[in-house]
């Protein structure tokens, strides 16, 4: 058993290491994603796949609670122009860094989208250009770091 320190030092590597260890024992541990980015989209498809309501409009469901309570800034926008000013405080060094700072953390993001059974290839192919418009270096496929 590992103390809680492991998910602050490895973050999501951490589980998805447990859940490639996990897979190959007899039971199935599948990995469901959620992207931040598309917060709404993401929780009503689960919602309705675990037999919730996920009706946008609904104040009761899981979106509508996020919108509605939790954040009410939600839904987020997901233009372009936004999300880059909304790192526009960065040099372009400074993006650089931080991109090369959290190379791993990328790699093991780009592994969950890869492996997320609730994901279709357009979620996954959308979620990484996203990636790829704040670090350009980045590509379709995990790399070493």
């Amino acid at each position: 058993k590992q103390p809680c320190y492991a998910h602050n030092s490895f973050n999501y590597e951490y589980y998805v290491h447990l859940t490639k260890t996990l897979k190959e024992g007899t039971a199935m541990y599948p990995i469901l994603a959620i992207r931040q980015e598309h917060l709404g989209e993401d929780w009503d498809k689960l919602e309705a796949a675990f037999g919730g309501r996920s009706d946008p409009e609904d104040e009761t469901a899981g979106s509508g609670i996020l919108q509605t309570t939790i954040n009410p800034t939600f839904p987020r926008s997901t233009d372009d122009e936004q999300r880059n000013n909304s790192l526009s405080f960065l040099s372009d060094a400074g993006r650089e860094n931080l991109c090369v700072a959290l190379c791993r953390d990328i790699q093991v993001y780009k592994y969950i989208l890869f492996h997320a059974e609730n994901l279709n290839e357009s979620q996954v192919r959308q979620s990484i250009l996203e990636v790829m418009d704040v670090c350009p270096e980045e590509s379709n496929n995990i790399r070493d770091c």
